[in-house]
């Protein structure tokens, strides 16, 4: 009986935990530019020119490439439809 108890308790902060995440990202009008501007890029190179998604992220902040922080592509990568 104890065992299951623990084991809801942690599923019920797992739960409150992600729920809190998940509510505190960025709204539309509190992503940066640069973010976006990754976005679009990553969009393009997935969709249009169908690369994988570490190939995207090598060419987003490749120095021959995008040259994007790594933050920037990150969050394209991690927004990509």
């Amino acid at each position: 009986m104890f065992n299951k108890a623990k084991k809801w308790i942690l599923l019920l902060a797992v739960l409150v935990m992600a729920i809190t995440l998940v509510g505190s990202g960025l709204s539309e009008e509190d992503i940066p530019r640069e973010y976006e501007a990754a976005l679009k890029k990553a969009d393009m190179y997935a969709n249009k020119m169908h690369m994988s998604k570490a190939a995207v992220y090598e060419q987003l902040i490749s120095e021959y490439g995008e040259k994007f922080t790594e933050e920037e592509a990150k969050y394209a990568i991690e927004n990509l439809e």
